[in-house]
């Protein structure tokens, strides 16, 4: 069987993400590792919060080579699990991009006039 132009494009693209995970996976990991705060209980949460998320970004990484993989072998379950990992993808995605949108914006102290008026307007719009 051939493999299609499409199938060999979705597994390429599939591949550049999946090493987007993985640079957000190192990034998370070593945040997590070096992060230090005034309060210990804090920075212990937030230490543990980042190794959590960065085991998973770098399971999605694998998920997603794997995947890959898999396309471009033609196998079956391949195309099951790109539909399943396009849809967490867009899930996630999806509620990540209401939460930046709908999130109060935090006011900055010691801002001058200017800037204040921008974080007015910021917040007005929402």
């Amino acid at each position: 069987m051939k493999r299609s132009v499409g199938i060999t494009a979705i597994a390429v693209v599939t591949m550049i993400g999946s090493f987007f995970f993985l640079l957000l996976s190192l990034i998370l990991l070593y945040g997590a590792a070096s992060f230090q705060n005034s309060r210990p209980e804090t920075a212990v949460f937030v230490r543990l919060i980042g190794f959590f998320v960065g085991v998973v970004t770098l399971l999605f990484f694998f998920w997603g080579i794997t995947t890959a993989v898999g396309l471009l072998k033609l196998q079956a379950w391949s195309r099951t699990s790109i539909v399943v990992f396009s849809g967490i993808l867009v899930s996630v995605s999806g509620f990540t991009g209401l939460m930046g949108i709908l999130a109060p914006l935090a006011p900055v102290r010691d801002a001058s006039p200017r800037d204040r008026t921008r974080q007015n307007w910021n917040h007005n719009l929402l």
